[in-house]
């Protein structure tokens, strides 16, 4: 049964403080909450996850063909989930499960599950794990678990208890996910392991919910709001009746924008009337589109609880109504006369053509059902012939659509008539591996899905009544009913980064939109509707890194979500006015920043390619949002006129060209630094990445791109180069740290793990994230911590970056060691193995007659090699004559536990390949100059050290006659500038006549060195009179907030 539930009675020094780095924000429970018995239950026989997902994440969340529901013992009928793990060398293996709730743990609470762990190599440890938002991970740990057996176990709130202390007298914890995991030491690498988990009961207490009378209600089991079961019409009197068993003074609601929660519509009081809350009938004199009411119980200031509902102000007289999706009937005379002007003449001749030429391809009488003969297992072996039995129908679909709509081609038409008929009478439109796996639509049944809403559309005058009720049961039956099944109503793809939302749930709500009152089988669209719109929203706010502007899956598959997106969005806002696109201004930043923007390219991470295309499918976005900064970018990629063009009004609108901006930027949730020069091909450019997991990133927390002088020295190993999971090595080596330039711990190729995602559950936080950044006139810093990620290795692994302007970066790798001393061994790749030469004080790559060097300027003695990497498959496959390719390697280890620097100094300055770079050793520090530059760093992190008339306990530093650039420090006195700081948390600062620059992890107070007290003092350009002057020590003494600011003293 499926989600039943029951109502039943060391120094900070190392790599910053944690407040400054980029985590999800701190998620406060309410202490006042009111809870009621609750109860979650799941034994997995309806073969459906039920919103269980792999821990740690998987790196393709959305495929992940070794998690499933199935049998695990043979000969036994039982389900229960299965997970496969691999090790794919002796190293330590993990396997585990998680699932979110929004539970409470209360006194007398426990989970009671069953699990079987399938291995040869006995178990360490078992822990049952809850996500607690600010208190972190709770664990209760069965050590030396039984093996390959049904193991029976209960977990009591007195056994967290003794293990997690901080949870000890408290009346209620909040929960937001549950979690298993087991570990493996030394696994064997020629025996998989099998992972089982069933019977899961968590008895425990949950916040008391409003019970509706009025309006009746559908709740989907994952997702908080209430939907109700009808659509509303504008000006519809809405009711609002239900019980609240609590004692609350007063209950009052407030319906705001479902896109923009800032935007309120109305706000106000139930009455109580015996044991029923009620709201005097309301007019809803909203705008067409979707609300969010909120109600709340309050006892005079405390909140006792509150439940959402959503409200769907729906289009009156919409039956029949086409075209509608991307145009409607007037819109449709202007774009006849645009599609036809000498500029668009090859969009408007290729429809006609191409349309011909996919009906001479895909004759409707070569459409048979015969899906169902597809295995239940291998799938990928047969993914394309597979598809190729109804997917390959997209286009010709789309452009027969369009030849009707644009050309009048009556053959155009009826052949997407005659189609679209003949695929609904089908029984089903699944492969029989995915229902085999209680899932029922992917990727490309949704991308397909936008082509047939299209179709149906602007065809619709072409069907008989009968006709076009056969296709809209078929689309709700398959590709609505199938998306809501699996990806809302059991929530698959739980963390909500993976781009197969935005064609599944695209195509289904654009397929509603198509179909919407058409017949009586589309009236009312509930909870579908609602349904798949919370989870597309969610899924374009955890993708997208709205503040510095970013797309956390990559480049590809951008572009693969826009190309379907760029139909969904205009159709849900032409047809139910619902706009999602504001989370979506400036997410194309990233790609701009994160390369070679001149040369097309984007440094690439993960499942993704690099290089860039016209931005096509930004045009929806271009005319919605009207940004100068896209409409530079769209035209800056653009090499010819397009049907979007035609469709969208993209032209006329002012430019904001990005060459006259800094080019070094952060992007901090998605965890990318950028350190250039400026913008041409042949600038300096670095990128490193160190932020939260986003589905198809590999495990490549750490890794740096670098190009100088029109070449590029260290890049990925190219997913262009491999075939996914048709390659024997893409899985144990393309995605593992190994084929990245990042760290690996005690030479283990498969060192990190999956990080936890950003927004996802609260106090599941295992992932890298930017500690500090602070960009100055002649350098920057950036400290990215990816500790979290290496498992139990290591206690603390920073990469923090001194960039020396124009071209020279000073890397400090920093390891603290956990239990044991561990070997760190840096990785550089790239193209070709002979350009690599690894030596004893410098190594270096050669490519194109220009030379990066790398300087060991920490420790002593460093172990330095070239090595030779593998090809993947389509190298081996397409290459006539292969060449070696490679990566430096550069290792050292840890000595009796205590912190490890690896410093390398990285440029290209110099003649004949050789840098000039001259260092010394001190107590605990290393200084030098590079190219001029003064550089300093320290070797014992946290031990004050003096240099130049400098005395500090700075991470590292570069100083010039009129400024100091300060990373990671408590104290820092320029002797010689007569310049004193002192601070009570770890900061970065670049001090010259303009001010303090600085960047701080938290809360700090600052004492700042001045002859005589100030005149002022300016904070961020304002006068502050939060300071004060001491006279004796001749000391300024301010408090700051964690973040960037500038302080003047006048």
């Amino acid at each position: 049964m499926n989600h039943l539930r029951n109502v039943f009675a060391l120094g900070a020094v190392f790599s910053a403080t944690l407040a400054n780095a980029q985590l999800a924000p701190p998620i406060t429970s309410n202490p006042d909450v009111v809870l009621e018995p609750w109860s979650y239950t799941e034994n997995f026989e309806d073969r459906e996850l039920g919103a269980w997902a792999s821990y740690p994440h998987w790196q393709d969340i959305a495929y992940n063909q070794d998690f499933r529901p199935n049998e695990i013992v043979p000969g036994d009928p039982n389900i229960s989930v299965v997970q496969k793990v691999r090790a794919f060398t002796n190293v330590d293996a993990y396997a585990g499960a998680q699932k979110l709730l929004d539970m409470y743990l209360v006194p007398g609470a426990s989970v009671k599950f069953r699990y079987y762990l399938k291995s040869n190599t006995p178990s360490e440890y078992y822990k049952v794990r809850f996500a607690a938002g600010n208190l972190g991970k709770l664990d209760y740990t069965i050590n030396n678990p039984e093996r390959n057996k049904w193991v029976t176990a209960t977990v009591s709130f007195n056994d967290l208890v003794s293990e997690n202390p901080k949870i000890s007298g408290k009346d209620k914890v909040k929960i937001y996910a549950l979690a298993f995991i087991t570990k493996f030491p030394s696994a064997d690498p020629d025996m998989p392991i099998y992972f089982g988990i069933d019977d899961i009961s968590f008895t425990a207490a949950r916040e008391t919910a409003f019970r509706f009378n009025a309006p009746e209600m559908f709740k989907l089991p994952e997702y908080a709001q209430y939907i109700p079961k009808k659509h509303y019409a504008a000006g519809d009197n809405f009711n609002l009746v239900g019980k609240w068993p609590l004692d609350a003074k007063n209950v009052n609601l407030e319906i705001v924008s479902f896109a923009d929660q800032s935007k309120s519509f109305f706000k106000g009081d139930l009455t109580k009337s015996g044991t029923d809350w009620s709201l005097k009938p309301l007019k809803l004199a909203f705008p067409e589109g979707l609300y969010i009411g909120k109600i709340k119980a309050l006892d005079g200031a405390k909140e006792l609880a509150h439940t959402e509902f959503t409200i769907h102000i729906a289009p009156q007289s919409m039956a029949g109504k086409h075209p509608r999706l991307l145009f409607d009937a007037e819109k449709k005379k202007e774009l006849d006369v645009k599609i036809k002007q000498p500029e668009f003449k090859k969009v408007y001749d290729d429809i006609l053509k191409n349309a011909k030429a996919q009906r001479d391809k895909i004759p409707v009488s070569s459409l048979i059902f015969d899906l169902d003969q597809f295995p239940k297992e291998d799938w990928l072996p047969t993914w394309s012939a597979w598809g190729d039995k109804i997917y390959h129908t997209g286009e010709a679909l789309r452009l027969n659509a369009r030849a009707y709509a644009f050309h009048g081609d009556k053959e155009a038409g009826n052949y997407v008539k005659d189609v679209l008929v003949k695929i609904s009478g089908w029984p089903n439109w699944t492969h029989p591996w995915q229902t085999n796996r209680g899932r029922y639509s992917e990727h490309r049944t949704g991308s397909w899905a936008h082509r047939v809403a299209e179709a149906y559309d602007l065809t619709y005058d072409v069907m008989t009544p009968a006709e076009s009720s056969v296709i809209r049961k078929a689309i709700m039956a398959n590709i609505v009913d199938g998306a809501h099944r699996t990806y809302v109503y059991n929530d698959d793809i739980t963390a909500a980064t993976s781009n197969w939302l935005a064609m599944i749930l695209g195509g289904s709500l654009m397929n509603m939109a198509a179909v919407y009152a058409d017949g009586p089988e589309t009236e009312n669209l509930e909870p579908y509707f609602t349904g798949g719109l919370i989870k597309y929203y969610r899924f374009i706010n955890r993708v997208v890194d709205q503040k510095d502007g970013a797309w956390g899956e990559g480049y590809g598959y951008n572009s693969y979500s826009f190309s379907n997106m760029a139909y969904s969005l205009p159709s849900l806002n032409n047809v139910f006015k619902i706009d999602l696109t504001a989370p979506l201004v400036g997410s194309y930043n990233e790609f701009i920043w994160g390369g070679l923007i001149k040369s097309k390219l984007w440094f690439e991470y993960g499942d993704s390619g690099g290089a860039m295309v016209p931005a096509t499918f930004w045009s929806f976005l271009l005319e919605k949002r009207r940004e100068p900064r896209l409409s530079w970018f769209y035209n800056y990629m653009k090499t010819q006129e397009n049907y979007e063009d035609v469709i969208f009004n993209t032209k006329n609108i002012p430019e904001d060209s990005v060459f006259d901006e800094n080019p070094v930027k952060v992007f901090r949730e998605i965890g990318t630094t950028v350190f250039k020069s400026g913008w041409e091909k042949d600038d300096f450019s670095f990128v490193m990445r160190t932020g939260a997991f986003y589905n198809h990133q590999h495990i490549d927390q750490g890794s740096i791109w670098l190009a100088d002088k029109g070449v590029l020295f260290i890049e990925e190993r190219h997913l262009k180069n491999s075939t996914y999971y048709d390659d024997p090595i893409y899985q144990s080596k393309l995605i593992q740290p190994v084929a990245h330039s990042t760290i690996l711990i005690d030479g283990n190729e498969q060192s990190q793990r999956t990080g936890d995602h950003l927004y996802h559950a609260p106090g599941f936080d295992d992932h890298a994230y930017i500690a500090n950044f602070l960009d100055g006139k002649d350098a920057a810093f950036s400290s990215g911590n990816i500790g979290r990620i290496y498992f139990d290795k290591v206690k603390d692994l920073s990469r923090n970056v001194l960039f020396i302007k124009p071209r020279t970066l000073l890397m400090l790798d920093t390891a603290i060691p956990s239990e044991k001393d561990a070997k760190v061994t840096l990785l550089y790749q790239t193209a070709e193995l002979e350009h690599i030469k690894a030596g004893k004080d410098v190594s270096n790559i050669t490519k194109g007659g220009v030379t990066l060097n790398f300087m060991h300027l920490a420790p002593k003695v460093v172990e330095t090699e070239a090595e030779e990497t593998p090809h993947y498959l389509y190298t081996l496959q397409r290459v006539r004559h292969l060449k070696k390719e490679g990566m430096l390697k550069v290792s050292a280890s840890t000595t009796n536990r205590q912190p490890l620097v690896m410093a390398n100094l990285i440029t290209t300055d110099g003649s004949n390949g050789v840098s000039e770079v001259i260092t010394e050793e001190g107590d605990g520090f290393v200084s030098g100059v590079a190219s001029g530059k003064k550089f300093a760093f320290s070797t014992k992190p946290g031990k004050v050290y003096q240099t130049g008339g400098i005395e500090t306990d700075a991470a590292s530093m570069t100083w010039s006659a009129d400024r100091d650039f300060v990373a990671l420090a408590t104290s820092f006195s320029n002797k010689n500038a007569s310049k004193m700081l002192n601070s009570s948390e770890v900061l970065t600062f670049e001090w010259s006549a303009d001010g303090i620059k600085y960047a701080v992890g938290k809360t700090a107070k600052l004492s700042i060195s001045s002859a005589s007290k100030p005149k002022s003092v300016l904070l961020n350009g304002k006068a502050t009179r939060n300071f004060s002057y001491d006279k004796a020590k001749k000391q300024i003494l301010l408090e700051v907030q964690a973040g960037e600011g500038v302080i003047k003293v006048n």
